[in-house]
């Protein structure tokens, strides 16, 4: 909001981010809500047990305990982890994951986010924001491939026209060479863009 303070008759002359004690905040925020959740499962209206957990069979669970649990229907909810995509090349360029753009304590120059989901484009539009410039690609033709068009179009235009970003869907990533150039390969205008940023996502 203070890089928009005039809109509303405001001078900001400036407004920088702290990375370490944003990154120290939003570690509090986390410790305090997962310490709050523990507490509550405790107190809840269940059994809970710590404990490695594996199928006998569908309706029988072996624990590392030594206990045994049956069911007619077992509820797995284990969480998810991040899913690097298979591109040559992008262990080399030692490439972030969403979880640890999170933990970063200071703030990429330029940033190049492969991908398009919800998750891409909500870290595209924090680190714009702070005051990194940011190249989005996304594979397929719009951002959000999984919500409808309107949706797509309205993310795409607020991120180019509040942030400047840059956003190229339909693309294929794919590294020539090595370091933090990567060649991408757009097939449907048989074009190849090159590309050099220091951090990619």
């Amino acid at each position: 909001h203070a890089r928009h303070a005039g809109r509303f008759g405001l001078r900001v002359p400036s407004a920088t981010a702290d990375m370490p004690k944003l990154a120290a905040r939003k570690r509090r925020i986390i410790g305090e809500f997962a310490t709050y959740r523990q507490q509550a499962m405790a107190r809840a209206d269940f059994t809970l047990i710590r404990a490695q957990a594996r199928f006998l069979d569908p309706h029988t669970l072996a624990l590392s305990n030594g206990q045994r649990l049956r069911a007619k229907q077992f509820l797995i909810a284990t969480g998810s982890r991040v899913s690097v995509p298979p591109i040559d090349g992008l262990a080399e360029a030692k490439a972030w994951t969403s979880d640890e753009v999170l933990d970063l304590d200071f703030l990429p120059r330029q940033v190049v986010v492969l991908g398009g989901g919800v998750v891409a484009c909500e870290l595209a539009q924090l680190l714009a924001r702070l005051g990194s410039r940011v190249t989005v690609i996304q594979r397929s033709a719009q951002l959000l491939r999984d919500h409808s068009p309107e949706a797509a179009h309205a993310v795409t235009a607020a991120l180019q026209a509040r942030h400047g970003d840059d956003v190229t869907t339909a693309l294929q990533a794919e590294q020539r060479g090595t370091g933090h150039a990567v060649q991408m390969a757009l097939p449907s205008l048989a074009a190849l863009l090159r590309l050099t940023a220091p951090a990619w996502i």
